[in-house]
């Protein structure tokens, strides 16, 4: 095996690390939106039941409950790519991508696959106007696009994204263990 494959064997190891690892960043994430969310309004009901609502919302001016922004791209917005920002491996990419996924370039498509393609569209264009390589580089690999010779730089940038991707969710991993022992203790006090 020569340098080239090795570093592509890297690389290809290091994409499918990190899409386990956004998957499971947005796991929790969503695990933390749930508990919020049933925090507040068992939180509102509660304060109801002890009748200090009044109190604590004197002007009928109720929070909603509310969750964090998961990140989705909005799938009705479609992105122009601002092209000053952008490196040129992600506009690369991006072209690539885009000569796959373009909504006019899916009309003969049955509209399951055009509803897929377009959303694959979406995810590609937001994430060449953050000029997220990473990004591209996932969906070019579900696509079955042949990605471009890598620089080590590159393969650099993928591992300093993996170890702040890892932190985070240990973060996330403990804010949701700590609202999940919470609310197991709120549930073993009812019983």
């Amino acid at each position: 095996m020569d340098d080239d494959e090795i570093l592509k064997m890297k690389h290809h190891k290091l994409l499918f690390e990190l899409k386990f690892l956004y998957a499971d960043l947005e796991y929790h994430q969503r695990l933390m939106n749930d508990a919020t969310k049933t925090f507040q309004e068992e939180f509102l009901n509660a304060s109801k039941e002890l009748k200090i609502y009044e109190i604590l919302f004197p002007e009928d001016d109720v929070p909603e409950p509310t969750q964090q922004d998961s990140g989705k791209v909005e799938s009705e917005k479609i992105y122009e790519l601002d092209k000053k920002n952008i490196s040129k491996e992600v506009k690369f990419l991006h072209k690539k991508i885009v000569s796959m996924t373009h909504p006019d370039k899916l009309i003969k498509l049955s509209e399951q696959e055009r509803s897929h393609r377009e959303g694959i569209f979406l995810k590609a264009t937001a994430a060449a106007e953050k000029d997220n390589l990473f990004a591209l580089q996932q969906i070019a690999m579900d696509l079955g696009i042949e990605l471009p010779h890598l620089q080590v730089n590159n393969l650099k940038y993928l591992k300093k994204k993996q170890m702040e991707l890892e932190n985070r969710l240990e973060i996330w991993k403990r804010h949701s263990l700590g609202i999940g022992i919470t609310l197991n203790q709120k549930n073993k006090d009812k019983l």
